[in-house]
């Protein structure tokens, strides 16, 4: 790795990264005994990288403050432990990474530096995870996935996903668990929680409220702050940290991205211009004359330059681009 003054820096293994920062993390928590700060100087001293490693780690964590100080890990809630799983992991992706990779951080959110699995805008991705539980990621969507022998956790910090849960009938060494209960399956949010109980069903984050649509079966809503409630095939609803927003019919089609398509009944232009400008870079916008307008049809996502240029055929606006990035779609 060079530097920007063309000095070559050392690296660091993956290994070694995540065994300092789980040191720095257990010598914050407040619960370090003399012999873990013994067998952490032991381990310093094993090799240079340790030691580097180590270094690394102390500066980064006067800089960066990644690691809470003087925090128990016994007292820790489950949202804390979550956090300081993510820290101890972003900590040890920038000691391997290096000085180069320090700037970079501090303009990139956490979550998308350090998530299991994320896509870019206009991506998509179908995952299937350890327990058969389908997943798909929409455009511009980052999760993180945590299954111990207790519960299987999914963490959605961005965008949208599809899952299909799985039987979890999964094998565990020469045992398996065909006749056991499946473990609870959670999908957590910045608002809440939902869980699914045998279902299909889609999560989007959006600004400020987590939007939860059925597709089959039942799932429960558990916001951070309010009372549960429990929503069935073809129902949507809103919630934040504090209530449930009213239930709703879920749209036809909801799932169409998943199937690489765009499924508009009648939708006004605005909505659909919004929707639209989640697959694509650079700033689509309506102008408020031609919100109103409806347009329906199945639209390939995959190509959404040739969306835009066949909208005059239909409907009566221009669409208006500089330099592709900056489009707007005006009435006529």
């Amino acid at each position: 790795m060079h530097s920007g003054d063309g000095v070559t820096e050392p690296t660091v293994s993956r290994d070694v990264a995540r065994s300092a920062a789980s040191w720095l993390s257990l010598l914050h928590s407040g619960e370090a005994s003399a012999e873990d700060l013994q067998a952490c100087l032991a381990w310093r001293q094993a090799s240079p990288e340790h030691e580097l490693a180590w270094s690394r780690a102390e500066v980064l964590q006067q800089k960066l403050g990644l690691i809470p100080e003087s925090l128990g890990m016994k007292t820790l809630g489950r949202e804390q432990r979550q956090d300081r799983r993510r820290a101890i992991k972003t900590l040890a992706l920038l000691i391997a990474a290096g000085p180069l990779a320090y700037g970079i951080y501090r303009g990139m959110p956490w979550q998308v530096m350090t998530a299991d699995y994320r896509t870019a805008t206009g991506e998509q991705r179908h995952l299937t995870l350890a327990d058969g539980t389908d997943v798909h990621l929409n455009t511009a969507t980052t999760l993180d996935v945590s299954f111990t022998p207790q519960q299987r956790l999914l963490t959605l910090h961005a965008g949208e996903i599809l899952i299909e849960t799985g039987s979890d009938q999964q094998a565990n060494g020469a045992a398996h668990r065909l006749n056991k209960a499946p473990r609870p399956m959670l999908v957590s949010t910045a608002q809440g929680d939902v869980r699914p109980i045998g279902t299909r069903f889609i999560v989007r984050q959006l600004e400020g409220v987590t939007r939860l649509g059925v597709m089959e079966g039942e799932v429960e809503i558990h916001p951070n702050k309010a009372s549960t409630q429990r929503l069935s095939a073809g129902e949507q609803a809103d919630f934040s940290q504090h209530r449930i927003h009213a239930t709703q019919s879920l749209p036809a089609e909801a799932d169409a991205w998943s199937r690489g398509v765009l499924y508009a009944n009648n939708m006004p232009l605005g909505q659909f211009v919004q929707e639209l400008a989640r697959y694509r870079n650079g700033v689509l916008r309506c102008d408020p004359a031609a919100v109103s307008f409806s347009i329906s049809g199945v639209f390939q996502l995959d190509n959404t330059d040739r969306i835009l240029a066949a909208l005059p055929d239909t409907l009566p606006v221009e669409v208006n681009s500089v330099m592709g990035v900056w489009v707007t779609v005006k009435a006529r």
